[in-house]
């Protein structure tokens, strides 16, 4: 009887430990206002507009690289993804995450990515190089997030292509292929580089937002041309006009006839009298089908990369995807 209870009492732990190492939780700490909440201070800096955001957004060891609070993941599956992140952040010098939540804190997926990458203080170098990829089973939204020179990487067209690969999983709630898939498709746009429709832009280091030599180099130009040639226009122009005026004073000006009238002898031409009269009317119908491409649309929205401020006042890319 006791050696029956023992196996049973074995048996017990067994299945707890084993459950535990399958769905470990991630370790939180707590946010000290003394050390500015755990926020890096020459990067964010904490007012009263986001200080319930850095309160509210989880403080963890962002060295850990995946986060999964959802508990969607085993501890295997987590370890293949750090694997394929580590490897990634070696050879492309950005940062990278993967975060699962059921509590975003009445925040949409957008602003819980960002607050997520922006305090816990992601992101390599001077302009916080990096993305990060939400599973938000709150919201029911994936979400990319991304930062510096990832912006520039991964424009709209590549962050919704990435959300189309992802989607083929999350749709059956294979979380592990969903995230991993993520972090194949970000390693294959690193490796093929910048998108040539932002080849001609920089990350402000100041402001980290995305800037378009291309389109500032434009404008600066337009305007020092602008500047340079405004005396010589306008001192131009009148001296133009001018000559113009006294050329034209010299010539008699030939009118153009604008009647027939005005051809014609008085009194040489006579006319009569003509009436039409409306009789009846004829309209026909032709039927013109609506067209079928007029209620499709794209979910593409361009070349480019768009950016936006976060709560932290911090620039980011990217975008999301409902399931």
């Amino acid at each position: 009887m006791i050696k029956r209870l023992n196996k049973i009492m074995a048996f017990f732990f067994s299945f707890v430990i084993i459950s535990y190492s399958v769905f470990a939780s991630t370790d939180t700490y707590t946010r000290d206002k003394e050390d500015n909440y755990g926020v890096d201070p020459s990067h964010y800096e904490i007012t009263s507009r986001n200080e319930k955001n850095v309160m509210n957004t989880p403080y963890i060891d962002n060295t850990e690289k995946v986060y999964d609070f959802a508990e969607l993941l085993t501890d295997s599956e987590e370890k293949e993804l750090v694997n394929l992140i580590d490897d990634y952040i070696e050879e492309y010098n950005m940062d990278m995450a993967i975060v699962t939540t059921n509590d975003t804190d009445f925040r949409n997926s957008q602003e819980y990515a960002d607050d997520f990458y922006d305090y816990n203080n992601f992101g390599i170098g001077s302009t916080w190089d990096g993305l990060l990829f939400l599973i938000d089973m709150d919201n029911r939204q994936m979400y990319i997030t991304t930062t510096g020179e990832a912006i520039r990487i991964y424009n709209d067209n590549r962050i919704n292509s990435i959300l189309d690969r992802t989607y083929t999983y999350i749709a059956k709630q294979d979380y592990y292929n969903c995230a991993k898939s993520f972090v194949t498709a970000a390693t294959s746009y690193a490796k093929s580089g910048i998108p040539k429709e932002n080849t001609n832009s920089h990350i402000n280091s100041s402001t980290g937002n995305i800037v378009y030599d291309d389109v500032g180099s434009l404008v600066r130009a337009l305007v020092n041309l602008g500047h340079s040639m405004l005396f010589g226009a306008i001192a131009g122009g009148i001296i133009t006009l001018i000559f113009i005026l006294v050329a034209n004073s010299k010539h008699k000006v030939v009118r153009k006839a604008t009647q027939a009238k005005q051809y014609l002898v008085n009194g040489s031409v006579s006319y009569s009298a003509k009436e039409d009269r409306f009789i009846s009317t004829h309209t026909t119908r032709v039927y013109d089908p609506p067209s079928s491409s007029s209620s499709s649309s794209s979910s593409s929205s361009g070349g480019h990369s768009s950016t936006h401020s976060s709560s932290s006042g911090g620039s980011h890319g990217g975008g999301g995807r409902s399931f």
